[in-house]
């Protein structure tokens, strides 16, 4: 059985089909790498930016608090500027923008920070609470990019939003990302289509060892086992070459849930190959 399993990675085709696959694998997972490290990016450009939103009622908070996208919402007074509550703050401090031009009181400790638009600050619940507060909210995202179907959703729930956008630098990195996405999913289709063409022509090669395995003894269930396995370990194989590129380059959890879900697809196409061998190819003779 084991000379069985040596025979099929002995051969050269195979191990041409093993590096074409891995090198299809590490070209998607770096593109997906850059894609990850353009939005990281672009969001860092953003990270000033906030929206402003009225809400009004529980229903409109709620249903902020489930949308994936945002990434934190708090309490928010718009008096000259915005004052935004954070329980984090201490009850003597203030966090200010860097660029701010606030007249400082002697009874708080000023922080300043670059995370800021200089039209606002940052106080304690402490602080907050005595200040006269009307249903605002300070909103910001996970991902700026997406902000348009945020600010879409609010007003189509009667949400009042005033979005401040501020850009830290002038790079657009937009344009990327979208020719970025085009390109993943291109080389997505044309991996797959590549795969199941390889995985083809392997069922093909290995029609004629499987009359050898007949007239040797073996049963169509030991032949299918047989040609299942060594396909299943081909494609760890490329997965196992593929996950050391990952280590070493540090991708992130996303990337891996991505990887995985596209495996599993791979596997699939590979069972269905395999079952549906005799309806493609025709009865063994």
């Amino acid at each position: 059985m084991n000379i069985i399993y040596k025979s099929f990675y002995r051969k050269k085709n195979i191990r041409n089909y093993i590096l074409i696959i891995t090198c299809l694998m590490i070209t998607i997972t770096l593109c997906l790498v850059f894609k990850n490290y353009i939005v990281n990016v672009i969001n860092s450009n953003y990270n000033k930016s906030f929206i402003y939103a009225k809400i009004t009622n529980e229903e409109q908070l709620s249903l902020l608090n489930q949308i994936d996208n945002i990434n934190e919402i708090r309490k928010c007074i718009d008096e000259d500027g915005y004052i935004v509550e954070d329980i984090t703050v201490k009850s003597n401090q203030i966090y200010i923008s860097s660029n701010s031009d606030i007249i400082y009181n002697n009874d708080f400790e000023y922080i300043e920070t670059d995370s800021l638009q200089a039209n606002v600050i940052v106080v304690s619940p402490t602080l907050f609470s005595t200040l006269e507060y009307d249903n605002g909210y300070y909103i910001t995202l996970k991902n700026w990019m997406n902000r348009s179907d945020i600010i879409d959703l609010m007003f189509s729930n009667n949400i009042e939003t005033d979005p401040h956008i501020y850009l830290n630098n002038d790079i657009k990195l937009e344009d990327i990302y979208l020719y970025l996405n085009i390109t993943i999913m291109i080389l997505a289709v044309v991996f797959t289509l590549i795969y199941i063409f390889t995985i083809i022509l392997i069922i093909v090669d290995q029609r004629k060892k499987n009359k050898i395995l007949k007239v040797l003894g073996f049963s169509k269930k030991e032949i299918f086992k047989f040609n299942s396995i060594q396909l299943i370990t081909l494609n760890l194989v490329c997965i196992f070459a593929n996950e050391i590129v990952k280590i070493i380059v540090f991708i992130f959890s996303k990337i891996y849930i991505v990887s995985i879900i596209y495996y599993l697809i791979l596997f699939v196409i590979t069972l269905l190959l395999l079952l549906g061998e005799k309806f493609i190819f025709g009865k063994n003779k």
